[in-house]
């Protein structure tokens, strides 16, 4: 049994899936159509995935690369598995592999320490007087 920390992640994590199928639920029950729901479960999970692509953003170092590494493996295996190309078979794996991708480059690139030491820090940091670490 998952206690503390690890605990709060994995309930966070379960939570987060429920949600996102609720979402794609819910948006088949309203409209009917499959592929409104599909695109409204997807939407969901990128907003749910929104915080940790700030994460990734600010502070590389707490990420591992090697998750994402993982989870774009998985996805391009599963994209490659498919025999005939439709919607509900590659969305999933198709949104895994862009997110993960873009994870990669964000934490094992360090993108956004790069270009906020090129361009300096934002307005926002600036006004609310943050140091913004490289």
């Amino acid at each position: 049994r998952a206690t503390g920390f690890p605990g709060l992640v994995a309930a966070r994590a379960v939570l987060l899936i429920a949600f996102c199928g609720l979402v794609g639920w819910m948006s088949f029950r309203r409209s009917g159509d499959f592929y409104i729901s599909l695109a409204a479960a997807l939407a969901a999970d990128a907003l749910a995935g929104l915080p940790t692509l700030i994460k990734s953003w600010q502070l590389p170092q707490s990420e591992s690369a090697n998750v994402y590494v993982g989870a774009f493996a998985s996805a391009v295996i599963t994209l490659l598995t498919v025999k005939q190309v439709s919607a509900p078979l590659v969305a999933f794996p198709l949104y895994i592999a862009v997110l993960s991708s873009v994870q990669i480059a964000l934490v094992a690139g360090r993108l956004g320490p790069r270009l906020r030491h090129v361009s300096g820090p934002g307005p926002a940091a600036r006004r609310l007087h943050l140091d913004v670490e490289d």
